[in-house]
């Protein structure tokens, strides 16, 4: 008899601490449900803007917006974006708290984080593997991603902002350089009309390049010898040729012209294989040149600085 009054009153006392563990049980339950206690879910990104124009009239569909509106809306987007990074942050805190005190619980209850499985029905060794449950409550605790995809779209949207103002730029640096070539090809083709019409009237309209210049040359022989002397200054590769034409076609009238002549044809005959000497001798060809004619001279220098390849 006694041993049954000891039996039931050890029965009891188990009993006891089963239930004590139930409460305790139902009281970590009732945590976990209590909404101060649960996942807190995360804020999506709002889709990055657009940047290009409603397709309507007047537009294409390729066609951007201007730069300060597209920066606008840029940085509006952003801002939005980083806001909601923020509290995402916030809930990241919150869910790793919640999903700690969930795994330790489940722990508590004897559960593994891991468990053994074989991959196929044929497989001889076991593998291992997160558990189910670990996985789930992961799952539920969720992920804040999306802020590297906003940093990256913003550096893409910015910078592609950036590269359009630049080909845009680019692209009336190069129409304003072709404005003024056409305007300067127009002016240039003026001025070599108005030059061939008043030295080559007969022919102005077919006359070559050459036979400008050498119309030009022949109205002074002054300037024609200056041509031919500072052309040789700067190229005497073939000695003191081009000098000597320029003096070839030197007549004497005078005895300056004398002169000139005997200054000129003593640097031929001791050449020195040096170009420099027509610039620096006695009546070099900056001294020829302040004989001309200033009309004439202005003439020659317009017509030099057109064709300087040809001259």
């Amino acid at each position: 008899m006694t041993d049954i009054k000891f039996q039931l009153s050890s029965a009891r006392r188990d009993l006891d601490k089963v239930e004590e563990k139930f409460e305790e049980l139902k009281n970590q339950v009732a945590k976990l449900s209590n909404p101060a206690g649960e996942f807190k879910k995360y804020e999506s990104y709002p889709q990055a803007p657009n940047l290009k124009r409603a397709h309507g009239w007047g537009y294409s569909r390729d066609e951007f917006l201007p730069k300060g509106i597209a920066e606008k809306e840029l940085g509006a987007w952003f801002t939005k974006c980083t806001a909601i990074c923020e509290r995402n942050k916030e809930v990241e805190n919150h869910n790793s708290i919640i999903f700690d005190k969930a795994v330790a619980f489940m722990l508590s209850l004897g559960l593994g984080k891991t468990e053994t499985y074989k991959k196929t029905s044929r497989s001889v060794n076991w593998s291992t593997r997160e558990s189910p449950w670990l996985t789930s409550i992961r799952n539920q605790k969720g992920s804040g991603g999306g802020w590297s995809r906003v940093n990256d779209q913003c550096t893409r949207l910015s910078k592609g902002i950036v590269e359009r103002e630049e080909a845009k730029a680019q692209a009336e640096k190069q129409k304003e350089k072709e404005r003024k070539a056409a305007i300067a090809e127009r002016q240039s083709n003026l001025k070599i009309a108005l030059i061939a019409q008043k030295y080559v009237p007969e022919n102005a309209v077919e006359c070559e390049n050459d036979e400008i210049l050498e119309a030009i040359l022949g109205r002074c022989k002054y300037l024609c010898l200056a041509h031919w002397m500072r052309k040789n200054r700067d190229d005497w590769n073939d000695g003191y040729s081009y000098a000597e034409i320029g003096l070839n076609q030197f007549t004497i009238e005078s005895v300056l012209d004398q002169e000139i002549d005997e200054d000129i044809s003593d640097l031929i005959q001791n050449w020195d294989n040096d170009g420099r000497v027509f610039r620096d001798c006695t009546h070099s060809y900056d001294t020829l040149f302040a004989r001309c004619d200033e009309e004439l001279l202005k003439d020659y220098n317009a017509f030099i600085e057109m064709f300087p390849g040809d001259c």
